[in-house]
């Protein structure tokens, strides 16, 4: 005994099918992490901002005693800073539709979009300001914002870092010293496009690690789960 079974609809139109139902699963998957993601990626942004090398300068390091830093400064300012960027996580879902034979759309995340950094610049941490004996005035040092968008432009004309001295970070000091020109240091320098919040978020472990906790939470959501 033999039996056949023959499908009226075509292949493609078969194929159609199955790729809607698919849609319409991963359109419902996909409303339920862009809800949940942000909470979920939290601490995997935060531990990329605070384990960045300028993070670790900027506490113990070369950074702090450039930039002079006070020691409540150089060790809430990571902290903030990582807080801020966490806080601006967001994520864009574009309906997943048939499009001929495939599938387009999905979900967008996004960090720190550009309308955000003003959020980063107007932490309590962002600058600070001494009384300078040598201008008999108050100074005003916007550290932040040189380390963030300055990239590899003078900051301070005719001086030099001199780490012999202690300063206000107890690691060296500001020296006069003509003809000389004092920048951030081009391994922690930083312009809008590429600086050490974007270099953290685009860190292949950390990306990887993002990956991993939203293909989870893909998985766990899908079928109505």
């Amino acid at each position: 005994m033999s039996i056949s079974i023959k499908l009226k609809q075509s292949d493609s139109f078969i194929s159609k099918e199955i790729l809607k139902i698919i849609a319409k699963e991963a359109n419902g998957a996909f409303s339920k992490v862009a809800q949940k993601a942000p909470f979920l990626v939290k601490g995997q942004v935060e531990s990329a901002i605070l384990n960045s090398p300028e993070m670790n300068s900027l506490q113990g390091g070369v950074l702090r005693g450039e930039l002079g830093l006070p020691e409540d400064v150089a060790y809430t300012a990571p902290q903030t800073i990582a807080r801020v960027v966490s806080s601006n996580i967001f994520f864009e879902q574009k309906p997943v539709r048939v499009s001929g034979n495939k599938l387009i759309g999905g979900l967008k995340l996004g960090i720190m979009p550009e309308t955000s950094w003003p959020a980063i610049f107007g932490i309590p941490e962002a600058s600070f300001s001494y009384y300078s004996k040598r201008y008999k005035k108050s100074v005003k040092l916007d550290w932040l914002y040189w380390l963030l968008f300055m990239g590899d432009n003078v900051i301070v004309q005719d001086f030099e870092f001199d780490m012999n001295g202690m300063g206000r970070s107890g690691r060296g000091t500001m020296a006069s010293s003509s003809g000389s020109a004092w920048k951030i240091d081009s391994q922690f320098s930083g312009n809008q496009d590429d600086n050490f919040v974007t270099r953290a978020l685009e860190n292949p472990v950390t990306v990887n690690n993002i990956t991993k906790i939203l293909s989870k939470s893909v998985i766990q959501h899908w079928g109505g789960m």
